[in-house]
């Protein structure tokens, strides 16, 4: 009788339970918020972004952002993965650094997603020669929510805290960008 229970109450109420799920796997990428950066460094990459919810599932992102300098091969780049968990971020969950060819690099890891922001944010980018030029820019409605990179085949669900920091050759912080993204199971 107990083995009865078990088999045909019990054992059907596990396999839906959350118990199983697993915590990576297909994902959606959205954006959540921006936040102040610690440091900001001279600021000769400084940006102003915020986000837009239209609806439940579309995030809109607009705002201005400028280059003193240009934003080339020579800049160093280092992301800083924090996650959310146990009611605070823990720091380091995963650090992403970008010390040369960082063009090419965003270009490997975005894949179609990388064309679409260099037009959406009106970069003059050729091809063959990977510069963002000086100057100061606005973006307005570009759909940050739902994106999924075929290079990252499967990310680990959760909430993180990016801060994104560039430096000079000389490791002079020039700026810097903090974003709330959320990586949510894809069904």
């Amino acid at each position: 009788m107990n083995g009865v229970f078990f088999t045909f109450l019990i054992l059907p109420m596990l396999s839906h339970s959350s118990m199983f799920e697993s915590p990576v796997g297909p994902y959606w990428f959205t954006f959540n918020r921006f936040e102040k950066c610690p440091k900001e460094g001279t600021k000769e990459m400084f940006f102003d972004l915020h986000l837009k919810k239209m609806n439940r599932s579309t995030v809109i992102l607009y705002g201005n952002y400028s280059f003193k300098r240009e934003f080339d091969d020579s800049i160093k780049l280092r992301n800083e993965f924090s996650l959310w968990g146990n009611g605070g971020w823990r720091s380091n969950a995963y650090n992403l650094d970008f010390d040369r060819n960082i063009c090419k690099n965003f270009q490997s890891v975005l894949g179609k997603t990388f064309d679409m922001l260099v037009n959406k944010f009106a970069f003059n980018v050729q091809k063959n020669r990977c510069v963002f030029p000086i100057g100061e820019y606005q973006v307005d409605e570009v759909v940050v929510s739902n994106w999924h990179f075929k290079s990252l085949p499967v990310l680990i669900y959760g909430s993180y805290r990016v801060t994104s920091t560039f430096y000079s050759v000389q490791n002079e912080l020039l700026g810097c960008l903090r974003v709330v993204i959320d990586i949510i199971r894809r069904y």
